[in-house]
């Protein structure tokens, strides 16, 4: 299956490890806990905290979840770029699970693309979450530094 996609610039990726928003740590190396956020995308961020929409792909930094969670919806998003079916399968989500066919780490953006208003959350590995407020300025300048690429994706 050929899947339009927007991939991030190679001179871009240092720079997308950042936290894009606010930071909260945990004290002693803990999870965060008692956030409530519109949406959150990760496994373990989506397991701790307070949404309406989960965004997961089944894998942590652990390894891989073996979950019985339900799929509200699946989506097809490969490693490292947010397809264009990422962003048109998230259009009209407000609530539910959302499970990734590849990697969610990039979809922080379809979902802020899609919201109206809100905040959505994600894992910092090895620090804490991030929350980010959906903003369209925002957005709009960091789809400017992605590329469009075809990827032949298997599923």
């Amino acid at each position: 299956m050929l899947l339009p996609s927007l991939a991030l610039r190679e001179d871009f990726r240092a720079n997308m490890g950042l936290p894009q928003g606010t930071l909260y740590i945990p004290p002693g190396g803990r999870l965060v806990e008692g956030l409530e956020v519109t949406a959150s995308v990760g496994d373990v961020v989506s397991d701790t905290l307070e949404s309406r929409i989960k965004v997961v792909d089944g894998k942590t930094r652990r390894g891989v979840q073996t979950s019985t969670r339900p799929c509200d919806r699946i989506v097809y998003n490969p490693r490292g770029v947010v397809s264009l079916h990422s962003v048109t399968a998230l259009r009209g989500v407000k609530a539910g699970w959302v499970c990734v066919v590849g990697e969610e780490d990039l979809l922080t953006t379809s979902l802020a693309w899609n919201l109206d208003e809100g905040n959505i959350a994600y894992g910092q590995p090895g620090v804490g979450v991030v929350v980010v407020v959906t903003d369209k300025v925002r957005l709009t300048k960091f789809i400017k530094i992605l590329k469009p690429s075809i990827i032949s994706y298997n599923t």
